[in-house]
């Protein structure tokens, strides 16, 4: 006796912000056209900030995945610890202070393709320096990953 059954189809889950940035505003959907990109992040540990480590992670494994994209997606977190503007807050200090921005920045186009800001109480300028900050921090990560992929590329492909 043989029984073929279909699961009743469910609702989709509606996907995360880095996710729909990456699917919107990054990878080359035009060249995949009847093909289905599913990004699924879990998060093991966190100590803070791991919304713009799941981004950065996100951008390196499309890239190592062979994905055609436009530009991939740089984030980080600023915030401000005794007033102090800083990157890549840890969670004691994202809880603590409760004033941080998460950014997801793409260099090649200048463009920011995500901001999320964590704290309702931030004053217009202080979210400005933020984002400012953030930015800064951006590009100067995208300068390693970039650095850090063709070295990378360089080695698996020769």
């Amino acid at each position: 006796f043989l029984m073929i059954r279909r699961p009743p189809r469910s609702t989709p889950k509606p996907s995360s912000a880095a996710s729909d940035v990456y699917k919107r505003q990054v990878v080359r959907l035009d060249l995949y056209p009847m093909s289905q990109i599913d990004i699924h992040i879990i998060v093991l540990q966190n100590d803070g900030a791991y919304k713009s480590a799941a981004i950065n992670a996100t951008s390196l494994a499309l890239i190592d995945a062979g994905i055609n994209m436009k530009d991939f997606l740089v984030s980080t977190t600023a915030g401000f610890v005794e007033g102090t503007c800083c990157l890549d807050l840890l969670y004691a200090e994202e809880k603590k202070e409760a004033c941080c921005s998460l950014i997801a920045y793409a260099p090649a186009k200048n463009l920011l393709a995500h901001v999320d800001v964590i704290s309702p109480k931030m004053s217009t300028s202080a979210l400005s320096e933020s984002i400012e900050t953030a930015i800064n921090g951006c590009k100067s990560l995208y300068v390693q990953m970039k650095n850090y992929i063709k070295e990378y590329m360089s080695t698996r492909y020769h």
